[in-house]
């Protein structure tokens, strides 16, 4: 019987590959999702949620290489929520963190309120497949959220600042090469998207959009890395350490700036000032402002050396009182009264405006009580980053929670597939009990809360 067993399992490998490959033939898209989702349905918890993140990181670059530049629906949407499901359905009841503890009753509360809404808004307006799709992954940001602050989801901080370095070099890496060459693909997806705003599709005239589908995303996880990094830097974890942070940060500086992204650099220096607070070294944050200065300015002039339409003028930066997206944003501001007065909100339809802010696109989409919900769980998020110790590497992720908040006025972080990755990284800095030791001041910092149970 074991061998016929065997025999059989042996069988459905074959069967499974060879349907695979006539699959790879016919529409690659498919091919690769099928392959992530197999992955994901038969590793561990942990496995599933370092694939989620991995597979968030490169969807772009994976969507560009396998669909010919087209951006009409793509399956490869659906794999990193379908891997999230995988994960949250083998961890349910069993996260691996002991530093985890159940969240105080109003943050658990507005965690939940902000994993309904959004469905519950999508059934009472505009039911269709495009609204669905933004509706289920709001939901499943803020699920994965709740269950990562819960301790439902192991926690991969330490995996995160360890592996960081190599992420950081790698995705910056080719942000650079996307600028100085512009591989084929990328253009393809820039031509086909007729896209304006991130410059011309050719090399040295592109705002650099990296492994991810837009600047935007890519400024976001890139920065968010590079804070991983610096944090690694504080703690300090030798020589060798030490030098790949350092290499790291080098590489992935002139890209972060390429992006053109400017609410990214505002998020940076909003980090650098905490920092400062925190370490209370304010000639540690001078150097390392200075340092990314000097590396944008040498390195983007080197890079952009002999482009003939080069979009990173001075003048995008400093001419703000002409700057067309700055103003409508702030013209979102109109229409705060009147979302005020709906409830549940308008969905998520073509109908319904979207806000470049996350929370007035809760607002508009899920009603004030989203938007209230929101605003709690920022608050518990930031306070909690700025009190762990930075030097632990359990706690890694806080200046690159601390750098994502910011970010989150001028962007609807959990409408994008990136969001994913800010969720979770939400959820874990939320897990922690509070810094063991004020990080410069040698004193205890916060004990945790009363009813905090350690996770098996």
């Amino acid at each position: 019987m074991r061998d016929l067993g065997g025999s059989l399992v042996f069988a459905a490998g074959v069967i499974a590959a060879a349907a695979t490959g006539v699959l790879a033939a016919v529409e690659p898209r498919l091919a690769f999702a099928a392959v992530l989702l197999l992955a994901g349905l038969v590793v561990r918890t942990r496995t599933a949620l370092a694939l989620t993140l991995v597979t968030v990181c490169s969807l772009g670059l994976i969507r560009r290489v396998t669909s010919g530049g087209r951006t009409d629906t793509d399956p490869l949407l659906l794999v990193p929520i379908i891997l999230l499901g995988f994960a949250l359905l083998w961890g349910i009841g069993g996260g691996d963190s002991n530093r985890a503890r159940s969240p105080e009753t109003a943050l658990s509360l507005s965690l939940k309120v902000l994993a309904a809404l959004p469905i519950a808004s999508w059934m009472i307006s505009e039911r269709s497949v495009a609204a669905l799709y933004v509706a289920v992954l709001y939901s499943a940001c803020f699920v994965a959220m709740a269950a990562a602050s819960s301790g439902s989801l192991p926690n991969l901080s330490t995996t995160i600042a360890r592996n960081a370095p190599w992420a950081t070099i790698a995705l910056g890496s080719y942000g650079i090469v996307q600028f100085q060459v512009l591989p084929s693909w990328d253009r393809a997806w820039m031509v086909a998207s007729e896209l304006t705003s991130i410059g011309n599709p050719l090399p040295g005239e592109v705002r650099v959009f990296g492994s991810l589908e837009s600047p935007g995303p890519y400024a976001l996880v890139l920065g968010a890395l590079m804070c991983v990094v610096a944090q690694g830097l504080v703690a300090g974890r030798g020589v060798r350490g030490f030098s790949l942070r350092v290499v790291a940060l080098a590489v992935a500086v002139p890209p972060f700036f390429l992006t053109g992204v400017r609410s990214a650099l505002v998020s940076l220096a909003v980090v650098m000032f905490v920092a400062a607070l925190k370490t209370r070294s304010f000639l540690l944050v001078t150097v390392a402002a200075t340092g990314s200065a000097a590396l944008f300015f040498v390195g983007s002039r080197v890079i952009a050396a002999g482009a003939a339409n080069n979009i990173f003028t001075i003048e995008r930066y400093t001419n703000i009182g002409d700057d067309r997206s700055l103003a409508a944003r702030l013209k979102l501001l109109d229409q705060v009264g009147p979302a005020m007065r709906n409830p549940l909100g308008s969905g998520f339809g073509a109908s319904v405006q979207r806000a470049d802010n996350l929370y007035v696109d809760l607002l508009l989409a899920c009603g004030p009580i989203a938007l209230i919900a929101m605003i709690v769980v920022a608050i518990a998020t930031v306070r909690r980053a700025v009190a762990t110790d930075w030097r632990d590497p359990a706690n890694g992720l806080s200046l690159a929670v601390l750098f994502s908040v910011p970010f989150t006025m001028a962007a609807s972080v959990f409408a994008t597939t990136s969001g994913i990755a800010v969720a979770l990284a939400w959820g874990w800095v939320l897990s922690t009990s509070g810094a063991r030791r004020d990080l410069g001041s040698g004193e205890p910092g916060p004990v945790p809360v009363a009813g905090t149970r350690e996770q098996t």
